[in-house]
C-alpha cells in the first residue's frame, strides 16, 4: 500500500534495508509494491521509495506467521 506524502523528504529505510528487517529479498518487496501487497511504503519528492520502521512493525504484527507466504 503506497502512501504519497508531499512533505516526506525520503528519510526512512531503503527497500534493501526494509527487506533485511523483514527477512525478505529486496525483489520480493518490489514485486509486492507492483501488486499492492506488503507493508506501506512512501515515495519522496525525488521518487525514492522508502519504508518507515513503524509501518514495517505494524505490518509484521498483522501478518503473524503468514508474513512470508507467497501470493
Amino acid at each position: 500500500m503506497q502512501s504519497n506524502d508531499d512533505d516526506d523528504d525520503g528519510e526512512g529505510l531503503s527497500p534493501v534495508d526494509a527487506a533485511e528487517v523483514l527477512d525478505l529479498h529486496p525483489t520480493t518487496l518490489a514485486n509486492w509494491r507492483t501488486y499492492r501487497r506488503g507493508p506501506a511504503y512512501r515515495k519522496a519528492r525525488n521518487g525514492r521509495v522508502f519504508y518507515r520502521r513503524t509501518d514495517l512493525d505494524e505490518w509484521l504484527a498483522k501478518q503473524g506467521a503468514h508474513a512470508r507466504e507467497p501470493f
